[in-house]
């Protein structure tokens, strides 16, 4: 018999423990899977099988793919190898509530003795914590070394001292879940209270270029009109050129003001307001533009609904200012663990960097602002361009509501 410590035997149990881990988080795949990886594994080394799928859950347990999953999975998934590779007929993770503790997630059937021991764990009932049924064997998960979740499961007679140590692994890694759930949690409370006080900013512009710039330019149109029916024939080409700058410039504001709205995005569709942009970009530009929409985009928050928004008008009408492209495409894919956002073209290219620097020397930030917002979001821009054309693209994690 091989001893567990064998150079050969660990790396090839870690290359099989990311692998399944890889197929748990990426694939769905069934997490009574280990359980047979295990057996094999045993078999193979002549290893007590508990040795092997105790390693096994150690490895998968604690890999970060699972642990950066949205923490209803990755609880599902860590609860679910835990009761395969011990073996166990029920597992289940509870947390403090107002009457005492609820079970967040269940693996399997639960039980009054169940949550018993999780009310004498995470000492909300009076007792020892050892008491109760002998079937049933609790852990705690920890922050900051205080208790904020019980791991329970229910086990046959006499098998306690082989489960905890599996119970104790799967703790460690959930305590992690929890961790990060909190941060993202905090993270995404401080990113809302940030882009809601900016999009106030914005919608503010919004009405101020309306009751501002916009009005005096109809009285400034108006006072032309007169002008120009008073004036003598020679002077009308000046005052139709003054006149159609003037519409242009116009034309201009109320896009500005447009863009700078958020109420269209955040209470309809992002598929229907991304396709209006690019329907009225396509009439007003002559430039053939192809959009593409992909996945769930109604899983989307408010935020990030709003931060894509502005890059698709950022990036638009930077293709039609500067690139003298003939064709544009916009790509916008909401997968299970990210949103991606392309907006590109065929025209010319730029050299990124010297560009930026010149457009934050101009007070020009409209890239950069939107990059800003991204970050924000605790997103990716990042901007390619060539001989071949420019891409814009974005990279948003999938957040929970």
């Amino acid at each position: 018999m091989r001893p567990v410590g064998d150079l050969d035997y660990e790396v090839t149990l870690l290359a099989l423990a990311d692998a399944a881990a890889a197929n748990l988080a990426t694939r769905g795949a069934d997490p009574e899977g280990p359980a047979a990886l295990a057996s094999a594994i045993a078999d193979e080394r002549a290893l007590p099988p508990a040795a092997v799928s105790l390693a096994l859950l150690t490895r998968i347990a604690m890999s970060p793919q699972l642990i950066r999953l949205p923490a209803e999975r990755a609880i599902e998934l860590e609860l679910g190898t835990l009761a395969s590779l011990a073996r166990l007929s029920a597992v289940s993770l509870w947390t403090v509530a107002l009457a005492g503790v609820e079970c967040r997630f269940p693996h399997g059937a639960g039980d009054a003795a169940t949550r018993a021991a999780a009310e004498r764990l995470l000492d909300v009932r009076d007792g020892e914590v050892g008491g109760g049924d002998t079937d049933v064997v609790a852990a705690p998960v920890l922050r900051a070394d205080t208790p904020v979740a019980a791991v329970v499961a229910r086990l046959g007679p006499g098998e306690r001292a082989e489960a905890e140590p599996f119970l104790e692994v799967v703790c460690r890694a959930l305590g992690l879940v929890l961790e990060r759930e909190a941060l993202l949690e905090h993270g995404e409370e401080a990113e809302a209270t940030l882009v809601a006080a900016h999009e106030r900013r914005l919608t503010r512009l919004a009405f101020d270029l309306h009751d501002g710039p916009l009005q005096e330019i109809a009285v400034m149109a108006a006072d032309l009109h007169r002008a120009r029916s008073h004036a003598d024939r020679s002077q009308t080409h000046d005052f139709d050129v003054l006149l159609e700058r003037l519409t242009e410039l116009n034309d201009s504001l109320r896009d500005v003001a447009h863009s700078l709205e958020t109420a269209d995005v955040v209470r309809g569709p992002l598929a229907d307001v991304v396709r209006r942009e690019v329907d009225a970009f396509g009439r007003k530009s002559g430039i053939g533009v192809r959009l593409t929409v992909r996945g769930d985009l109604d899983a989307l928050t408010d935020s990030q609904k709003i931060a894509l928004l502005r890059i698709v008008q950022e990036g638009l009408s930077n293709v039609r200012e500067h690139s003298s492209a003939s064709t544009a495409s916009v790509v916008l894919e909401c997968g299970p663990s990210s949103t991606r956002l392309e907006v590109a073209d065929d025209g010319r290219g730029f050299d990124v960097e010297p560009r930026l620097d010149e457009a934050v020397r101009r007070g020009r930030l409209g890239l950069l602002g939107a990059s800003e917002r991204i970050r924000l979001l605790g997103g990716t821009l990042a901007i390619h361009s060539g001989e071949t054309g420019t891409r814009l693209v974005v990279s948003l994690p999938r957040r929970e509501r």
